[in-house]
């Protein structure tokens, strides 16, 4: 497995634990900000242009869910995914079992994209693309969602 979470083996695959409870799952695309969605859908699009099986897992989180997360030790409770401004990419068919080849052009078309990913991170995080760099987030979450999008808008 490429990331280091608590998971449960079902079947063939590792299933990260906090699918377990998924019904807080949201991939709705409208959630996140134009700016973001635009370069998410680009993003899937691109994978799948690779031959790869893309989709985005997971968008926007609420802050019940990015709790819960956190508790289990798997995600943080001040996520990017609160803002709209990180979404999750895995394999439809793998989830996150994907071969290193689909992390690797993940990572590069997002990057592209001017997207950061995750997998640079030291806790590697290889599913996951946000907005904008880290170092931005506390700015990021004191601005309102307009201040937010002409800011994104900004880094292209």
């Amino acid at each position: 497995m490429l990331i280091s979470q608590q998971a449960i083996f079902l079947g063939t695959f590792f299933v990260p634990k906090y699918l377990q409870s998924n019904a807080m799952i949201d991939n709705d695309y409208t959630k996140l900000l134009p700016t973001f969605r635009a370069k998410v859908k680009s993003l899937v699009a691109r994978m799948n242009e690779l031959g790869y099986d893309a989709i985005m897992f997971e968008g926007f989180r609420s802050q019940e869910r990015a709790n819960i997360l956190a508790k289990q030790g798997v995600g943080i409770a001040r996520s990017m995914h609160i803002l709209g401004l990180a979404a999750d990419i895995v394999s439809h068919g793998r989830l996150w079992n994907a071969d290193s080849h689909f992390w690797a052009n993940l990572g590069n078309e997002a990057k592209k994209l001017g997207l950061t990913w995750g997998g640079d991170w030291r806790k590697k995080d290889v599913a996951h693309v946000q907005a904008a760099p880290v170092s931005s987030e506390n700015a990021l979450f004191a601005m309102n969602d307009s201040e937010r999008e002409t800011y994104i808008r900004g880094l292209a």
